[in-house]
């Protein structure tokens, strides 16, 4: 069966023009079938990408969020369950180097004593013990800006305190105490 696209007449698959309006152009119905399961199966596979896109979408969202709570926990480590503050004070001061570093016998502070102010392993202990203890930046851009004239500074911060001088000859002295 043929279909006049001018007039939209059918006719039979034998007659090459239309018998109403003489128009040679026509189209079968196979075709208009097929062109329609055509349009069908586009609509099907624009309707596929798009439920394709929105699931790597929903993918990589899940992944970012995994991603960055990962990243959080190693960045932020609490503390071990049931560690104390004297615990956490001890376990940093096996970790220092410098001579004049010291922990108290009831292991309740720890006194860092450089022997100059170009005592490295003594600031090396200092950044770690700052560091490990979660001590605030701040408090070591304090110590590094100290003079001489300003006399011992203190500073609070969780279950610390944080006391320091400085001395061109004797370098940086730092005490880190338990507060009870």
């Amino acid at each position: 069966m043929k279909i006049c696209v001018k007039c939209g007449t059918s006719f039979e698959e034998e007659q090459e023009f239309c018998p109403k309006c003489g128009n040679e152009s026509s189209i079968t119905t196979d075709n208009i079938f097929a062109s329609e399961n055509g349009k069908s199966d586009n609509k099907n596979i624009k309707e596929n990408k798009k439920r394709v896109i929105k699931l790597i979408s929903i993918i990589a969202v899940i992944v970012v969020i995994v991603v960055s709570i990962v990243i959080a926990l190693k960045v932020i480590t609490p503390a071990k369950k049931g560690e104390t503050a004297k615990d956490k004070l001890k376990s940093v001061s096996e970790k220092c180097i410098a001579k004049g570093t010291m922990l108290s016998s009831d292991g309740m502070s720890l006194f860092i004593d450089a022997e100059d102010s170009l005592d490295s392993d003594a600031l090396e202990d200092i950044h770690t013990v700052l560091e490990e203890l979660e001590i605030p930046d701040v408090i070591m851009r304090e110590m590094e800006t100290t003079t001489a004239l300003m006399g011992r500074r203190v500073e609070t911060c969780g279950d610390y305190e944080i006391s320091w001088t400085f001395h061109p000859d004797n370098g940086l002295d730092v005490l880190v105490k338990i507060i009870e």
